[in-house]
């Protein structure tokens, strides 16, 4: 032998080797555990089996060898043929990767990541695959917890976007509410009841409140309403409405009140209310199309481990029950499941928003109460609004419901300066304060604002003020005259969203806000307030 040539080795030496190889790869795959490794024959059937598919699909070695790999699969894909098409595909196209639900022993499932690879003789002929499985059912959990938190979050941006969008137009469209409302209110008077224009008179009146409510759903789904709590009895706000109610279902559909006399009162912000009871009425409405009955009831009740009510405190607390009853068409599971969802609608395109119920909702869940629904297809709907109570009132008229020619007074000293950028809503709220006995100014900008109260040399009592403006805006004019006058009073007037009125710093909980559109009677009960002298 030749120093430094190889030594070659013997056909047994490289057979021994080859099994010896043979051996370590065989120990090396039993001994994984996080992954299923085995081999299949050219028909499927398990022809070896490692630990590790021991752990992820529960049969023994013994169990499982010989059976054909089609156990591993749902039904589903069993009927469908996919356990042979891998096979096919793997055979021709040398390897395939693929992910689906595989099943155990016991029945139960999990996500695979699977990867089947054909194996060759050295003549090319199949003799049999090489499955490796891999459970990746916890990565698909989070994938898709991940894939929802992105959907809620897109959600929440066309929320936004759409919020935004509901601020950016309110200011104008409600500027022109209140000076259509304001002109009508103002020619009111000149028509008699059996004037044939009074119900064009009432038509332009009832176009400005569905536009105003409109604009509240939009705010009060992106949750950018003003509201402006205080303690109210729902029985006075619903007899209040009780024409409106009417009006708004129709005259084919009757209107039944049930109030509790002794019902307790509650703290909420009564335009937030009126847009419950506008938006259930109109809900109700579209669910009797030809004729039916209409039912509203308040009672009183107490909520405890009993009759937990989503949304309501967990400790047992008084709360008063809000309820309306059709006889309507009623609901399906699945619509009655969609129906709080936002821009869910049954109605044919162009005939409903989707945002009524969802506003409600929304109202609802904001002011910590619950709601339930109950409904039988042909038969009808109930909805009840569970809401805190807050203790007994005395029970009265909410001041909404006077008529303006009961609101004029003899003789008022106070001086108010009026200051608005819109030429309507200025002229008609001039006239509307200057009808119940007050003295009034009015610019049309700040600038002119200013110049009017030094002329008046402190002898204006209430600054009433649009808050965005061209130049210097409200809460700049209302600070700069404040500081002249500590004592004169602010009242703002906005038809923005709290969100971009937050964005001009007068966002806090003691401002005085007036929301537009309003109606004389709003004006004139907001002034008084803020002068101490409200009804």
């Amino acid at each position: 032998m030749t120093k430094g040539n190889p030594v070659k080795k013997s056909r047994p030496s490289l057979l021994l080797d080859a099994i010896r190889s043979e051996e370590r790869f065989r120990l090396l795959v039993e001994a994984v555990k996080d992954y299923a490794i085995f081999m299949l024959d050219p028909q499927g059937n398990v022809a070896s089996w490692n630990e590790g598919a021991q752990r992820a699909k529960g049969y023994l070695t013994s169990e499982i060898v010989g059976k054909n790999f089609s156990k591993f699969y749902t039904h589903e894909d069993i009927a469908s043929g996919l356990p042979e098409y891998l096979l096919r595909q793997a055979e021709e196209n040398g390897r395939i990767e693929v992910e689906g639900w595989r099943v155990r022993k016991d029945g139960s499932r999990f996500w695979a990541d699977v990867t089947l690879t054909a194996i060759r003789n050295e003549a090319g002929k199949l003799i049999g695959f090489a499955k490796v499985t891999r459970d990746v059912t916890e990565r698909r959990q989070n994938e898709e917890t991940l894939r929802a938190k992105q959907a809620e979050i897109n959600q929440l941006q066309k929320v936004e976007a759409l919020g935004r969008l509901a601020g950016g137009i309110a200011h104008d469209f409600n500027n022109l509410l209140a000076g259509i409302l304001g002109c009508a209110e103002a020619i009111s008077p000149v028509f008699t009841d059996d004037n044939p224009a009074r119900e064009d008179l009432q038509a332009i009146e009832e176009a400005c409140a569905r536009g105003r409510l409109l604009v509240q759903q939009l705010m009060a789904f992106s949750r950018r309403q003003v509201a402006a709590p205080k303690t109210v009895h729902i029985n006075s706000i619903i007899e209040g409405m009780a024409q409106l109610l009417q009006r708004a279902i129709g005259s084919t559909i009757e209107l039944h009140l049930e109030l509790d006399p002794t019902l307790n009162a509650i703290r909420m912000d009564v335009s937030q209310l009126e847009q419950i009871l506008m938006n259930l009425a109109l809900n109700a409405r579209d669910a009797m199309p030809v004729n039916g009955r209409l039912t509203i009831r308040t009672a009183n009740t107490w909520v405890d481990e009993t009759n937990v009510i989503d949304g309501l405190p967990d400790r047992p607390c008084e709360a008063i029950e809000l309820t309306f009853s059709d006889t309507g068409i009623g609901m399906s599971k699945e619509i009655m499941s969609k129906i709080f969802e936002p821009f869910y609608t049954t109605k044919a395109p162009g005939k409903g928003t989707g945002l009524g119920l969802s506003t409600v909702y929304g109202i609802v869940q904001q002011n910590k109460g619950g709601i339930s629904v109950f409904s039988v297809p042909k038969m009808g709907s109930t909805f009840k609004i569970f809401l805190p109570a807050q203790g007994v009132v005395r029970k009265n008229q909410p001041l909404q419901t006077e008529k303006l020619s009961d609101m004029f007074e003899r003789h008022r000293t106070e001086l108010i300066l009026i200051v608005d950028d819109e030429p309507l809503v200025l002229r008609n709220t001039v006239r509307a304060l200057e009808k119940v006995g007050y003295s009034v100014l009015s610019a049309s900008n700040a600038e002119t604002a200013i110049e009017s109260f030094t002329k008046a040399r402190g002898k204006i009592r209430l600054l009433l003020t649009d808050i965005i403006m061209p130049g210097k805006n409200g809460k700049e004019l209302a600070d700069q005259l404040q500081r002249q006058d500590p004592m004169l009073k602010i009242l703002f007037m906005s038809g923005y969203s709290a969100e971009i009125i937050a964005e001009h710093g007068i966002m806090k909980e003691a401002i005085a806000l007036l929301e537009k559109p309003f109606n004389a009677i709003n004006l004139i009960n907001k002034v008084r307030e803020v002068f101490g002298n409200a009804l």
